[in-house]
């Protein structure tokens, strides 16, 4: 099939050299396309992706990553129904040209107006290695997922997540884990006003039908946001406290924290950020105890450009800096990074240390993250191609946090359409 037009995109570093290049060519008909990635500038394509568009509709995407030899590292083949309903994936993992991992993933609209998605995942031989099956009803309120996490056709795990939406516009969201046997798991339910200003959470951990958690997420009339989550023990009673005030602009947050449960609160963070005329920034974090006394401190300064910042620390509350950190990077006319930090002792202006590290014009890291790569004292490597999607099995709900799962879960997506869509078919 005659390819063309053919796009090139290059770049170059400062001495000329060759730094990356893509090679991008699509058929006449405009149903192939052919993208090579040469991602370190050795002359050798290191990625390679081809997509076909039959005229059925159907698609097949390829993607395959090579080793500097020329040998194959891994491949990635994709097949997706003209309707975006079916799709199955083929995984070569260590480009042994032997399929590792078969994925499918099949989406049936059902006459209620619900849909089925089932995907699963089959080892080299064949056999199942796990399977997901996720009903959604028709308004999308209702979600149940079936989860056989070990392939052997026994669903491990059930999860429902409903959400009731009352007459004054809240809404109930509950998401329930039931065992093989129907036993509840755990159970997390979520409360959310009209104007979604107030959010209760309640979260029971562990399937005994007490609550272990509550949370509270409160908008001020001023913009800021209260979150305070309570831990209690199987009692009842408060065993720990944790209150966040982040301001509306989100540049000023003071946490305080409750460690036992007295209502006295034990720790207190402050950490506000000021925004300087010369558009520098000045982050101050401070922390104090029970009785309002300081216990340490810490001020930031990073410079408009991000590439220097100060930072003054004093770790004991007396009041007075102990020590200053300079951290200064020099972009060089070569391209060339030179970043000097400096550690001082400011009682008598010593030297703590004081490392300078110069990198090469390999397009490292931002300024703004040049310190953390100096101080471990590595430079950061260019970006090497995504690989393809590993095999993750299955996990069950109870190895997800709750807190994570009661507030953020939501149905497993239906396949995405055809990719015919991104060679502009």
């Amino acid at each position: 099939m005659d390819l063309d037009p053919v796009l090139l995109s290059r770049l170059q570093f400062a001495n000329g050299s060759l730094r990356d290049q893509t090679v991008t060519s699509t058929s006449a008909d405009g149903r192939s396309q052919t993208v090579q990635a040469d991602i370190n500038g050795d002359g050798l394509f290191d990625h390679v992706e081809t997509i076909v568009i039959a005229a059925n509709g159907s698609s097949v995407d390829t993607v395959s990553t090579f080793n500097p030899n020329g040998s194959l590292n891994n491949k990635t083949t994709t097949t997706t129904s003209a309707d975006g309903l079916t799709t199955t994936k083929q995984i070569d993992l260590n480009g042994d040209a032997v399929v590792d991992l078969t994925r499918t993933l099949v989406t049936v609209r059902n006459a209620d107006g619900s849909t089925t998605t089932t995907r699963s995942d089959n080892n080299a031989n064949g056999s199942l290695r796990d399977r997901i099956v996720t009903t959604t009803n028709a308004s999308g309120l209702s979600t149940t997922v079936q989860a056989d996490v070990t392939g052997d056709g026994i669903v491990d795990v059930t999860t429902t997540d409903v959400t009731v939406v009352n007459a004054d516009g809240s809404r109930v969201e509950t998401v329930t884990d039931r065992n093989t046997n129907g036993s509840l798991r755990d159970q997390a339910v979520t409360t959310t006003s009209a104007d979604r200003k107030t959010i209760a959470v309640t979260r029971d951990f562990n399937g005994d039908g007490a609550i272990d958690q509550t949370e509270s997420v409160n908008q001020l009339s001023n913009g800021s946001v209260v979150d305070t989550v309570s831990d209690l023990n199987p009692n009842g009673s408060l065993r720990d406290r944790k209150v966040t005030t982040t301001s509306a602009n989100g540049l000023s947050t003071t946490t305080q924290v409750d460690r036992n449960g007295d209502d006295v609160f034990d720790l207190t963070t402050t950490d506000a950020t000021v925004l300087n005329a010369d558009g520098s920034r000045t982050e101050t974090v401070t922390d104090r105890n029970a009785d309002g006394s300081l216990r340490d401190r810490t001020v930031n300064t990073t410079s408009a450009s991000g590439l220097s910042r100060t930072v003054q620390r004093d770790p004991n509350g007396d009041g007075t800096f102990d020590r200053t950190v300079t951290d200064v990077t020099v972009l060089n006319a070569d391209g060339s990074q030179t970043e000097t930090i400096v550690d001082r002792n400011v009682a008598d202006n010593s030297l703590a240390t004081a490392p300078s590290r110069q990198r090469a014009p390999t397009g490292g890291p931002s300024p703004s993250r040049a310190t953390r790569a100096a101080a471990a004292g590595s430079t950061r490597p260019k970006p090497s191609p995504p690989p393809p999607m590993e095999p993750s099995p299955i996990r069950s709900p109870t190895s997800i946090p709750m807190e994570r799962r009661a507030t953020a879960r939501r149905p497993p997506s239906a396949p995405t359409a055809a990719r015919a869509s991104s060679i502009g078919i």
